[in-house]
């Protein structure tokens, strides 16, 4: 996993030593984050019940918008902007400390409607509580930038790991005491608070209350069109707790959302690591779209190459993986994660779309493409629900990422880099066949009987991914993967691939 970052960082921009080795601390950081997070979810889910996981997925709705509003699009628009100097971002962060008190305050008050609207007086003192996350990752969001715009990945990666640990033990010792959901809403607040802690006094940025206005119009432009797709991402990606908690209630909506978790698990481990290095690194060639074209194209076909495994392989084996990772009372989130997880090759192609379109400055296509992105997720949604199946939901939220994944190809492949869509989707046809063949295998598989759901896991892991390995030297894949893989490795790959 450490020659991925390495990877990126030669072929995306060369930079010095210490840099490098930054980023690969960066990369351990991430990968230990997620399995820290994976192992703490493992227990609190056999401690807090799906009504719990239901009220936070409510709740999550409400402050991944005031997010998204805290942002305003600046954060991007810091990165790839190259004329702001240090009394601009002074300027522009006591800006967003005005925006985090109105949105915090806001916050608080419309969660007593919020109680009305769902019939609960719980969300009334969440929202109370959330306030304060609000507030602190409002306030984050121009020192982060600043970190990023730096490439300062070894103080970021540090702060992620140690906030990770520090929020999962204590979200676990919450939870062991018996206060519910009000474990999970102290974490956010928790992780909130250290962020912007440790973001900034590693940025060395200092507070100022005067806001220039010719500060804000340099990013006004750009920071409104990212807004304006944020905002439209916003219900694309969240419509559908807030529909479903409203349509079956709080505890199918916690197993969508047990299930919705479980499949990002992996569109982190891999996105996180390729997202943050292409718009730093990026916006330094932003007017050589050839450039550009050819990096971007490099890295989709290593997420398409990974993507399409672990798609096939949740699909086929959801179960084991729902009852192993979470237990028996999480029967109910099976046929959502199945459904859900064959959206992951798609997701993870489009994740770093975001990143395209900022660092080469076209975000106003990244805008019109989230109108109809949203357009579509929202209908899916709505459609599933009046079916009355959460099971025919899931699958119908999957298809709307497959349409993002085309309206991507028109967008950024199309509009943006002035590529050949026809020679793009030239490049994914091996992967398709991979995919086809795999689906068949597991699809026998399946037919058999097991002892047990740990064997039959262990059964279709270890047979698709024989076929997997067999068909990528087939087909002449490997030399994608290649420089990722560790050096001793490379060569001995590289005669295999040959025979």
């Amino acid at each position: 996993m450490l020659q991925i970052k390495k990877w990126l960082i030669d072929n995306i921009a060369k930079e010095s030593t210490s840099l490098k080795r930054a980023a690969a601390i960066q990369l351990v950081s991430r990968y230990s984050s997620v399995i820290i997070g994976l192992g703490s979810q493992l227990i609190l889910a056999r401690i807090l019940t799906p009504n719990d996981y239901g009220i936070l997925a409510v709740m999550m709705v409400f402050t991944a918008f005031f997010s998204m509003l805290s942002d305003f699009g600046m954060s991007g628009a810091i990165v790839q902007n190259r004329e702001l100097n240090d009394e601009d971002i002074i300027s522009i962060y006591a800006w967003t400390f005005r925006m985090a008190l109105v949105l915090a305050i806001g916050f608080a008050i419309i969660s007593y409607p919020m109680s009305l609207f769902y019939g609960d007086d719980i969300y009334q003192k969440l929202g109370c509580i959330l306030a304060i996350s609000i507030f602190f990752n409002a306030l984050n969001m121009v020192p982060a930038a600043l970190l990023m715009k730096r490439k300062q990945f070894l103080l970021i990666g540090l702060r992620q790991i140690t906030t990770t640990i520090i929020c999962a033990a204590i979200t676990i010792f919450l939870a062991w005491l018996g206060i519910g959901v009000y474990a999970l809403v102290a974490s956010s607040v928790i992780n909130a608070m250290l962020n912007y802690i440790w973001n900034i006094s590693g940025s060395g940025l200092t507070f100022s209350w005067k806001v220039n206005g010719k500060s804000v119009k340099k990013i006004r432009k750009f920071s409104l069109n990212v807004l304006g797709f944020n905002f439209m991402n916003y219900f694309a990606r969240n419509m559908d707790n807030l529909l479903i908690g409203k349509a079956f209630g709080t505890i199918e909506l916690g197993n969508y959302n047990r299930a919705y978790q479980l499949m990002v698990y992996p569109l982190g481990m891999f996105t996180s690591i390729v997202t943050p290095a292409l718009l730093p690194f990026i916006a330094e060639h932003q007017h050589d779209k050839e450039y550009v074209y050819k990096k971007f194209l490099a890295t989709v076909k290593l997420l398409s190459l990974i993507g399409i495994y672990i798609s096939v392989f949740s699909f086929f084996c959801a179960r084991e993986l729902v009852i192993i990772l979470f237990g028996n009372q999480w029967e109910g989130a099976v046929s959502c994660f199945q459904y859900l997880s064959m959206s992951i090759w798609a997701q993870m192609i489009c994740s770093t779309s975001g990143a395209m379109f900022e660092a080469i400055g076209r975000a106003d296509l990244m805008f019109q493409r989230g109108m109809f992105t949203t357009l579509g997720t929202i209908s899916c949604i709505v459609v599933g629900i009046s079916t009355g199946s959460l099971a025919i939901t899931s699958l119908l939220v999957s298809i709307s990422y497959f349409s993002n994944f085309v309206l991507m190809l028109y967008y950024l492949v199309g509009e943006g880099l002035h590529a050949n869509i026809i020679d793009f989707i030239r490049q994914l046809i091996p992967d398709g066949i991979i995919v086809v063949l795999l689906a068949l295998e597991l699809y026998v598989i399946c037919q058999m009987e097991y002892l047990s759901i740990v064997c039959a896991c262990c059964v279709k892991l270890v047979g698709s991914f024989l076929l997997y390995v067999f068909l990528m030297i087939k087909l002449r894949q490997l030399k994608f993967l290649l420089p990722v893989c560790p050096v001793k490795f490379r060569n001995w790959l590289k005669k295999l691939e040959e025979i």
